[in-house]
């Protein structure tokens, strides 16, 4: 390859990052947090179905040195959706915003057994067992996207069955187990990622194309995206859900991005592709983000588990546009989706 190839690339790439620093998707679903209640009284963050919050000096960025990847705006445990049993004793939980899934095993202590330390033993491994067929339960009832959760793939592939079974074995133990000896019961926690090579996106997606081509990066599209820091997809009150893959529509149900095709499999790049955030302010606050977003509020979801998010039909247009270039700037390291869960 030609050194003045090598110039232009890196060029390309460089402006590319400095173009856009996120696009972020808000979506409010779930019950309140505490941490979420706590921001009740707070002052509202302005919201507008179409028009960007106008900041004439961010609107021609100059590029930048060198293109910085966005760091993530979310915290562990601020979108959690809890799963509990019949008698509503917690089985575990799908932490949306650290990209966990935990799962809780317990059991209980054979008291006839004279050998105290082989008594407990025996019932640690037995809560691990148990905390792996509760992970694998809370883990085929993940959302995908609207229309399909992790059970609907695993009944239809036994490779995928195997894969997720597998990530579900080499699920990792958080701390050490713990003995109630009050109660003679030994509970178990393990985690595992809903992204990575070791992730449930990784099984869900063998197979499957999951990259787009990237394509050059035309005048029109570096034009729009220099207009704005940042795109906020906000579903205040439409009850929206996180999923793995959040799909946008138009209002005749057109899939305008399913972002299964921009996540692929790499650990670091799912983590910061798709996350999920309770509070707005985390990103009208991060210089990077905030300073000149776009505001488009979406119209209504979709899909029977309520994770496809219908888009105006007077901001399709600029969606569409933006589209085109999504995978160049996955691939440069400024492609951030965001969901605000209130």
């Amino acid at each position: 390859m030609k050194k003045s190839e090598v110039r232009g690339q890196k060029s390309e790439v460089v402006v590319a990052a400095a173009l856009l620093g996120a696009v972020v998707l808000a979506l409010s679903c779930c019950a309140p947090s505490a941490t979420m209640k706590s921001q009740a009284n707070a002052s509202p963050v302005p919201q507008t179905n179409s028009a960007p919050i106008e900041n004439p000096s961010v609107r021609n960025p100059e590029p930048a040195p060198d293109f910085a990847i966005v760091p993530p705006v979310t915290q562990p445990g601020t979108v959690v959706e809890p799963v509990k049993d019949k008698e509503g004793n917690a089985r575990g939980d799908v932490d949306w915003g650290a990209g966990l899934i935990h799962a809780y095993g317990r059991s209980a202590v054979d008291v006839t057994n004279t050998n105290k330390a082989q008594a407990t033993l025996m019932a640690e491994r037995g809560a691990v067992v148990e905390a792996q067929r509760n992970l694998l339960e809370i883990t085929e009832g993940v959302r995908i996207d609207g229309e399909t959760v992790v059970k609907d793939y695993i009944t239809k592939s036994d490779i995928i069955f195997s894969r997720v079974q597998g990530i579900v074995k080499g699920a990792r133990q958080i701390g050490e187990a713990k003995y109630d000896e009050a109660k003679g019961i030994v509970t178990v926690e393990l985690a595992m990622d809903l992204y990575g090579e070791k992730g449930v996106s990784d099984a869900v997606l063998s197979g499957q194309p999951t990259a787009a081509a990237t394509q050059p990066l035309t005048p029109e599209v570096a034009k729009l995206m220099s207009r704005y820091s940042s795109i906020v997809i906000q579903g205040a009150g439409t009850n929206a859900k996180p999923s793995l893959f959040p799909r946008l529509l138009d209002e005749k149900g057109n899939v305008i991005l399913d972002t299964r095709t921009l996540v692929g499999t790499n650990a670091t790049i799912g983590a910061g592709a798709v996350q999920f955030v309770d509070n707005l302010n985390s990103i009208i606050n991060n210089p990077q983000l905030g300073s000149n977003p776009l505001v488009i509020k979406v119209k209504e979801v979709a899909g029977k588990y309520l994770s496809d998010y219908v888009i105006p039909a007077d901001q399709v247009t600029i969606l569409q546009g933006l589209k085109a270039a999504w995978p160049y700037i996955l691939k440069a390291g400024r492609f951030l989706l965001n969901l605000l869960i209130l």
